[in-house]
This record gives C-alpha cells, structure tokens and sequence, in this order.
C-alpha cells in the first residue's frame, strides 16, 4: 500500500483554502509511506477457506504530526490513523465456513 505524501490546506496557495496568519510549529508536509502485506488462502473443501497474513510486515511507523496540524477532530497518536497504519505489524487468520 502506497501513501502519497499530503500537504496541509493551510498552506495552499489556493485563497479558499490556506490561513496566512496562522502559525503552525511543525512541518507542513507528512512524508508518503510504503506498507508491505501478505496474505495466503488455502481451499480446503468446497465449503471451507482458510486464510492467514501479515500486515504492515516491516512494522513501519506513521509519519508524525503535531497536534495543531490534525483534521477536523483530535489526532490519535499525533498521527492520522484513518490514513496512515497506526497499529504496526498485525497477524491475522481467518476460517470462511458456506453451509
């Protein structure tokens, strides 16, 4: 998963957009990110799948911001995590049953 980097509206050179006389003590830009995932699924029987996988497989981090440069409601960690991958490396499994 891919993750273009964002800009914040703020600093847009758009007048409907940007807020000159606000100051801002981070950075204005978060960094894109790379996440790597994997999945496997097995077909055991007709009615039985089996699947298995990791996601975020090098536990990367979220790029941080602070807490004056978050959407519209508070930030989670100083991070955007409707976004970004805020939990780290996470296992899952999985047993489909059609009856």
């Amino acid at each position: 998963r891919h993750f273009n980097k964002v800009t914040l509206d703020a600093y847009s050179s758009d007048p409907q957009l940007n807020n000159p006389g606000l100051q801002y003590a981070t950075d204005k830009t978060l960094a894109s990110r790379d996440y790597f995932d994997l999945t496997a699924s097995w077909t055991m029987r007709d009615n039985l799948n089996f699947r298995a996988g990791v996601n975020n497989i090098f536990d990367k981090d979220p790029p941080l911001n602070g807490s004056s440069n978050c959407p519209t409601g508070p930030c989670n960690g100083n991070t955007w995590p409707q976004m970004y991958d805020s939990f780290g490396r996470y296992l899952f499994v999985g047993l489909t049953a059609d009856f």
